[in-house]
C-alpha cells in the first residue's frame, strides 16, 4: 500500500482524491492494489477529511468506496458496492453524450451558441412556441417520441449496467439508434392514420372531379366538354359533430371510427352551359364515399326541368348545411349573371 502523509497540505489531498475518483473507471491492473488515505495523529481540515476516501481495486474489476470518519485517527470504514459520485458523473446520459460527440464538434457548438445574438435566440424561441400552438398534434407526437427515446435509453442503460459490463458510450449509441427507429415508426404510423382516416378538402374535390368525368350525362348536359370553374365553397363537420351524428351516415358496425361529413359546391364550365355541383361525402377505409353528388345545369328554358338536375352519385338529395345553401344561392345568381353577360 502507498500512503499520503497527512502533513501535506489539504488542497493536494483534495486534488488527488478527486483525480482518483474521476479516473476510477480506468483499466484495473491484474495484481490487487490498494490506495488508501489515513489521517494518523494529525488534525486535518474538515473539507479535506470529508473528501478522503478509500479506493480498492480487485482483479475482478469491482470497485469499493468508503469515506473516512471525521475522527482524526479513524481508519477507512467498511467498503460498499455503490458507485462513487465521480463514477456516476462519468456515465449516464450526459457522460454518454460527451463521449459520443467529438471534442471539435462540442467546441464548435459552444462557440456558435456563445456568438449567437440574444435577440435572435428569443425570436427563435417565440417562433417555435407559435408553431407548437398552431400544430399541437405534431408537437405532441414529437414530444412523445422524445420521451419514448429517453425512456428507452434509461431502461437500456439500467439493464445493461446491471446485467452486463457495457461501456456508457455504447449504451448511449444503442439507445439513440433504437429511439430513432421507434420515433420513425411513430411518425410513420401517425401520417398513415392521418391519410387513412382524416378528411382533406383537396382530396374530396379531386375525387368528385374524377367521378364526374366517368358519367357521360354530365358532358352531354354541359355541351360536350367541360372544365372546373374558379368558384368553390365547402363546410366540414367537427369531430364532436361527427361523433354525435354517427347515426346519419351508414356504418357496418359501431366499432368503425365516425367520419366527418363534407359538403361542397363548385362550378363547372361547359361549351354550352354552366353548372353547379353539390356533394356530400365522408371517408371510409381510405376512400371517399359520396352520399350525394349532383349537378344543377344553369340553363333555364333551354333544357327540360328533369334534365337540369342530375344526380350522379347517391340515392337521394341531402339537405345542405345553411352556410352551403347561402353560398349555393349566391353562386347560382352570379353564374346566371355571368352567362347573360357573355351571351
Amino acid at each position: 500500500a502507498q500512503y499520503l502523509h497527512p502533513s501535506q497540505s489539504s488542497p493536494i489531498m483534495l486534488r488527488c482524491c478527486t483525480a482518483l475518483c474521476a479516473r476510477a473507471r480506468c483499466a484495473v491492473p491484474t495484481s490487487q492494489r490498494a490506495i488508501s488515505f489515513h489521517a494518523q495523529q494529525a488534525t486535518v481540515p474538515h473539507a479535506a477529511k470529508s473528501a478522503l476516501c478509500s479506493l480498492a481495486f480487485s482483479p475482478g474489476g469491482s470497485f469499493a468506496a468508503g469515506v473516512l470518519s471525521r475522527h482524526p485517527a479513524a481508519r477507512a470504514t467498511v467498503s460498499t458496492s455503490r458507485c462513487f459520485s465521480g463514477l456516476r458523473a462519468a456515465g449516464g446520459f450526459h457522460g454518454g453524450l460527451r463521449a459520443a460527440i467529438p471534442p471539435t464538434a462540442r467546441s464548435a457548438l459552444q462557440r456558435s451558441l456563445s456568438t449567437w445574438p440574444r435577440l435572435e435566440r428569443v425570436q427563435v424561441v417565440r417562433q417555435a412556441a407559435a408553431w407548437a400552438l398552431e400544430n399541437r398534434v405534431a408537437f405532441m407526437v414529437v414530444t412523445g417520441s422524445v420521451v419514448v427515446m429517453y425512456g428507452f435509453y434509461r431502461i437500456s442503460y439500467r439493464m445493461m449496467t446491471f446485467l452486463i459490463n457495457v461501456p456508457p458510450h455504447q449504451i448511449f449509441s444503442a439507445g439513440v439508434v433504437s429511439g430513432l427507429l421507434i420515433a420513425i415508426g411513430v411518425f410513420g404510423g401517425f401520417f398513415f392514420l392521418r391519410r387513412y382516416l382524416m378528411t382533406r378538402v383537396e382530396d374530396v374535390y379531386a375525387a368528385a372531379l374524377k367521378e364526374l368525368r366517368q358519367h357521360e350525362q354530365v358532358a352531354t348536359a354541359l355541351g360536350g366538354m367541360w372544365r372546373p370553374g374558379s368558384f368553390q365553397g365547402y363546410a366540414m363537420e367537427s369531430f364532436e359533430e361527427a361523433l354525435k351524428g354517427s347515426e346519419r351516415r351508414s356504418r357496418s358496425s359501431y366499432l368503425e371510427v365516425p367520419a366527418q361529413r363534407v359538403q361542397m359546391i363548385f362550378q363547372l364550365k361547359g361549351l354550352d352551359y354552366m353548372g353547379i355541383v353539390s356533394l356530400e361525402a365522408y371517408k371510409r377505409s381510405g376512400d371517399y364515399v359520396f352520399e350525394m353528388l349532383a349537378l344543377d345545369v344553369l340553363a333555364d328554358g333551354a333544357l327540360p326541368e328533369n334534365e337540369r338536375h342530375i344526380l350522379v352519385a347517391g340515392n337521394k338529395d341531402h339537405t345542405l348545411f345553411p352556410d352551403i345553401l347561402d353560398i349555393l344561392s349566391a353562386a347560382k345568381k352570379h353564374t346566371a349573371t355571368s352567362s347573360a353577360d357573355e351571351g
